[in-house]
């Protein structure tokens, strides 16, 4: 089953984390591929058409957790949830971001609640010492992170940004984001939503998001985990963050 997860494990790129760190990354994720672990039938049926299908965004330190010791924690959250999970390969992240996508399809119920299991691994991360950012990291590990049809951006951003003031509002969050367009290419059809707040707000707000996306089935997300074919992305997101050149 986690072949998916892992046919070539690759380093490069990922500065943020120690040596040490690297390797457990790398352990977990080939212990994970190297089980022949096959899906139930009834986590796949249906899989072609799926009542539902969500994409959420994993921070590379995090993975591990989530994946857990070959594979034992998230095989035990397909169980539980009844749905089919896949995450891309180590190395492989979303555009603009350093994180692991994980596409989660089943009944609408099974795949909310496999989200929220996803995502509270994700706040039990420790995070390490060593780590290069700390404090970004725990900030960002207390929200969550949904990938939807970059064609449906009007529901969570509105006119000038009206609709995504509401929501932050509405659910009382700390942070309701909606990836910037210019962290992108033309080729790449996703973009992101980062919420953040209080556990509840959070739950209820990601609830929201999906339910919309679900409303909306003639933008359906794609079933692809893999954005290595996406062109250009480190260079349109590394200029984000060039500091300005002093004038001469």
């Amino acid at each position: 089953m986690w072949k998916s997860i892992v046919t070539r494990v690759r380093v490069a790129g990922v500065t943020s984390t120690s040596r040490l760190q690297t390797q457990l990354l790398l352990r977990t994720f080939s212990q994970a591929a190297d089980q022949e672990v096959i899906q139930d039938d009834s986590a796949d049926k249906d899989i072609d058409n799926p009542a539902s299908r969500v994409k959420i965004a994993i921070p590379f330190w995090a993975v591990g957790t989530v994946i857990g010791v070959k594979g034992g924690n998230i095989e035990k959250i397909r169980r539980d949830c009844e749905t089919s999970i896949r995450i891309s390969e180590y190395g492989d992240f979303f555009p603009g971001s350093r994180d692991n996508v994980c596409l989660i399809e089943g009944d609408s119920e099974n795949v909310v609640d496999a989200v929220h299991k996803i995502s509270q691994c994700v706040r039990n991360t420790e995070i390490p010492e060593s780590f290069k950012f700390p404090e970004g990291a725990k900030s960002r590990q207390r929200g969550v992170k949904l990938i939807f049809p970059k064609s449906l951006s009007g529901l969570f951003i509105g006119k000038g940004g009206e609709d995504q003031r509401k929501i932050q509002e509405e659910f009382s969050l700390e942070t309701f984001h909606v990836q910037h367009r210019n962290t992108l290419t033309e080729d790449c059809t996703e973009r992101s939503i980062f919420i953040k707040g209080e556990e509840e707000n959070t739950r209820q707000a990601v609830n929201y998001v999906i339910e919309k996306l679900e409303s909306n089935p003639d933008h359906k997300l794609e079933r692809n985990i893999s954005y290595r074919n996406i062109d250009n992305t480190e260079r349109k997101t590394l200029k984000l963050h060039r500091l300005p050149q002093n004038p001469k």
